[in-house]
């Protein structure tokens, strides 16, 4: 309401002379300048460090990926009944761990990346920043990565060695997809503003 304006102004002046951003005989246009300059010093950090690294959680994606995957898995299980070797069956369900616990969330993570470059661009740019995203940041990598593993795969069926190979590309493969998306927050506070402080 606008007739509590004065009111809010008062006491914002008067915690930042508690805080001891100003004198405390400073004037209340002082003060509240004094606040100005420190929420727009510390909230952006404060708001990063509570985020998490991505918009998407690691958890989202694997989600994402269990919906589009699963029911594959489901139909090489199925397969078990009507005689599909069990060499066969756990390479496929091997394939589509790969591609739910690795391939999915780095290629959201890649194009999360490209597509938060620009944010401040509008209007015909920004739709050329949201294609570039998800043609070079999706599209892209993802089928590469399934070309990759479709390939190893075609080599685990023939050969023992191969298939440790292909298990170790795929343990390889999720470990970096969890460090990515569990490492530090790239968005973490800074260490110049760990306590808040009126500058």
């Amino acid at each position: 309401v606008e007739s509590d304006r004065p009111i809010v102004y008062s006491n914002i002046a008067d915690l930042t002379r508690a805080q001891g951003c100003v004198p405390e005989d400073a004037s209340e246009e002082d003060a509240l300048q004094a606040f100005d300059e420190s929420a727009r010093t510390n909230l952006p950090f404060a708001f990063a460090s509570s985020m998490t690294r991505f918009t998407f959680s690691y958890t989202d994606t694997l989600l994402i990926g269990a919906f589009a995957l699963v029911p594959v898995c489901l139909d090489h299980w199925a397969g078990l009944a009507h005689g599909v070797p069990m060499r066969v069956f756990a390479i496929d369900a091997l394939n589509a761990l790969f591609r739910i616990l690795a391939i999915v969330p780095l290629t959201f993570a890649l194009m999360e990346c490209l597509g938060s470059r620009c944010l401040h661009w509008r209007g015909p740019r920004e739709w050329l920043v949201v294609v570039f995203a998800l043609v070079l940041g999706f599209a892209i990598p993802g089928a590469v990565l399934n070309m990759l593993s479709d390939h190893l795969m075609e080599y685990a069926f023939l050969s023992d060695a191969m298939l440790g190979v292909y298990v170790l590309v795929d343990v390889i493969g999720c470990v970096a997809s969890v460090l990515i998306f569990l490492g530090p927050c790239r968005r973490r506070h800074s260490s110049s503003h760990n306590e808040a402080d009126c500058n």
